[in-house]
């Protein structure tokens, strides 16, 4: 149909748990061993976690220079004009990704596959209306039960994302077409004067 998809990586849930570790530990704590906590896990972050991450985005980099996750800060950031920081779990980082991948990445649609009675699911299903209103893209939120094919749902949104790419596509062909002469199978001699 051709649509790209992009899975959260497991890294996304480590840097989350993290990160909220440090939110926690910053509105719940006082004092040096508040201090000391928040050091230790701003350093587990980005001198441990970080570091692999980015030796893995070295190996993958022939195949995914061009692919690579948004910080998680960021992600929050987004995620938490939709929902509090405090509400704990994947939909807000779900929310969080879908706004930077159209804002950021250029992302043309938001497809939210989720499990059938998924909370989080449900939860982002709710709210994605209002983010496709916002950010002026088309969301579709399947749920999976292993019935039936969900994915048809895809094919009309995927033909009105794909059609103005087709378009250009096409007059990009038509301008390299007009701007190539026409080589004749046989060079006479007049033709090689009017060369000269």
């Amino acid at each position: 149909m051709g649509g790209e998809a992009w899975l959260a990586p497991i890294s996304e849930w480590i840097f989350y748990t993290n990160h909220l570790r440090h939110l926690l530990v910053k509105e719940q704590e006082r004092g040096p061993k508040a201090i000391i906590e928040r050091a230790r896990i701003w350093l587990e972050t980005r001198y441990f976690f970080n570091r692999i991450e980015h030796n893995y985005y070295d190996l993958a980099s022939p195949v995914l220079h061009d692919r690579h996750e948004h910080p998680i800060d960021q992600v929050l950031e987004e995620g938490m004009h939709y929902l509090p920081w405090q509400f704990e779990g994947e939909a807000v980082l779900t929310l969080g990704r879908a706004a930077l991948f159209v804002k950021k990445d250029g992302a043309k649609a938001i497809v939210n596959a989720s499990p059938m009675f998924c909370m989080p699911g449900t939860i982002t299903t709710s709210i994605f209306p209002q983010l496709e209103k916002e950010l002026g893209v088309p969301v579709i939120c399947n749920f999976y039960d292993g019935s039936g094919d969900p994915n048809m749902s895809l094919v009309p949104v995927m033909h009105y994302v794909a059609e103005p790419f087709r378009r250009d596509q096409a007059s990009e062909r038509k301008k390299k077409a007009a701007g190539t002469q026409r080589i004749p199978h046989r060079v006479t001699r007049s033709m090689l004067r009017e060369a000269e």
